[in-house]
Formats: structure tokens, sequence, C-alpha cells
């Protein structure tokens, strides 16, 4: 199962997969496992045949918590909505 884990930070989901029975092909460094990182902007790798996604798209332009802003900072809401469509749209 070729899995992508896009845009996590902590590495938390990552080792969860990496704890299944399974052959993942996930993001980290390390030679002894089937595991795969990409430094990449994800959005160039989302046609390469993968069997599952895991996002967290950043949320600091989409989240409510920060709704007094969002008149504001309208273009950068349009930047992030964007991004998120792309991922959900992604022939995954």
């Amino acid at each position: 199962m070729k899995i992508l884990i896009a845009c996590e930070f902590s590495g938390i989901v990552r080792m969860r997969f990496l704890q299944r029975p399974l052959r993942s092909f996930l993001r980290s460094a390390s030679d002894e496992r089937p595991v795969i990182i990409f430094k990449v902007i994800v959005l160039e790798i989302l046609d390469d045949g993968w069997d599952l996604m895991v996002a967290h798209p950043p949320c600091t332009h989409l989240a409510v918590s920060g709704a007094r802003w969002f008149k504001d900072k309208r273009d950068d809401q349009e930047a992030a909505l964007g991004f998120v469509r792309h991922l959900l749209n992604a022939p995954i």
C-alpha cells in the first residue's frame, strides 16, 4: 500500500502507520523500513499513484477560531482553500 502523509509536522501519524503490519511508503529518512521521505511541494507528487492520503493542510487561514480577522485576509484564505481543493481532487 502506497500511503502519502501530507503536510504533517509532528510525525505522529507517520509513526502510527509504521507500527502497522503493512508496507507503507511514507516520508521518513530510515533505510531500515520501507519508507521514503520527500521534501517537496505536495502538489508536485499528488499524481504519483498513491493508494491513500492523510493530509493536514495548514489551518492558519482556514480555522474559524480566527474568524474575527477573516475580512482582512481574503486573499490568503482563497489561496488556502485552493490548496485544500487540490488535495480533495487528487486522484487518490
